[in-house]
């Protein structure tokens, strides 16, 4: 499982969330079919609040600090986003 902190601190403008680069330089995708060979299963964290523990955009929507400003997020470009990945 890849909890909290995988995702980049702010979301592209359609609501979709952006991989950390710096964390994941080869994608996340080659990580999920790496472990998918190896006959395991993969998930992923993303919380149900405005932002998560870490100060990162949750699914109720982002937080940008320097505006204060809450931005609903698209769930369904997330959820095919997460499905994209296998």
């Amino acid at each position: 499982m890849v909890s909290d902190n995988w995702m980049a601190y702010k979301q592209s403008k359609s609501g979709i969330v952006i991989l950390d680069k710096h964390k994941f330089p080869s994608g996340i995708k080659l990580l999920i079919d790496t472990i998918h060979g190896m006959r395991l299963k993969f998930a992923i964290y993303k919380s149900a609040r405005y932002i998560t523990c870490q100060k990162l955009p949750g699914s109720l929507g982002s937080i940008y600090p320097s505006k204060q400003l809450f931005i609903l997020e698209y769930k369904d470009n997330n959820a095919r986003l997460f499905s994209s990945w296998g």
